[in-house]
């Protein structure tokens, strides 16, 4: 069993999906969920682990991932897939 950052012996709480953003066929999303030592976030770019910050509080966890998110769509990533013409 392959097992996640942060989660050694697999006992991983379930998470909830905080954002999903669109840049040229890739996506990244954010998850948060409860953490040993509080609140954690983590991205994942394709499916595959990119990023992870724990806080102490859930408030915490919220404000960075709203940070990565608005750090993202200023490098040109959107909140939704591009639609065809």
């Amino acid at each position: 069993m392959k097992k996640e950052p942060g989660w050694p012996f697999g006992n991983r709480p379930p998470h909830t999906r905080v954002w999903e953003l669109w840049k040229t066929g890739r996506i990244m999303s954010c998850e948060m969920n409860e953490h040993p030592l509080g609140w954690e976030i983590r991205c994942y770019l394709r499916g595959d682990f990119h990023y992870s910050r724990v806080s102490r509080t859930r408030d915490g966890a919220e404000q960075e991932a709203e940070a990565k998110k608005q750090e993202l769509i200023a490098l040109g990533w959107t909140g939704r897939p591009p639609m065809p013409e």
